[in-house]
């Protein structure tokens, strides 16, 4: 089981770029302007058709639609696509490299271990 706490997922907010979510979840995004730009992923709210209404900011890791007035980081950006938010996080933990840092280590006294 991996335990996360507060610091350890605004590490992983900053450490997974918004492009890795993006490519691991099959979010396509195009070149408009000086930025890239997604589909807005709140299809229950915004059904986006056209490029050009949701933009990356890499130096914020988040995606932000001008339409629907909503910002999108990478957690959202999985719990958009099914994922929940524990879940969210060990998925962002995978892609960052570092899973095993965030693993549980198990508490001797439930294994038999003299004290």
């Amino acid at each position: 089981m991996l335990l996360f706490n507060d610091e350890d997922k605004r590490e992983l907010l900053e450490e997974v770029p918004i492009y890795n979510v993006c490519d691991f979840l099959g979010i396509e995004y195009q070149n408009t302007g000086c930025r890239k730009s997604i589909l807005c992923p709140d299809h229950l709210n915004h059904n986006d058709q056209h490029y050009g209404s949701c933009f990356i900011y890499e130096n914020t890791n988040t995606a932000h639609c001008f339409v629907c007035n909503k910002s999108f980081d990478t957690i959202d950006l999985l719990r958009l696509n099914g994922y929940g938010y524990y879940d969210a996080l060990c998925q962002l933990a995978n892609l960052s490299g570092s899973l095993s840092r965030f693993e549980k280590q198990p508490d001797k006294n439930n294994f038999g271990y003299p004290t």
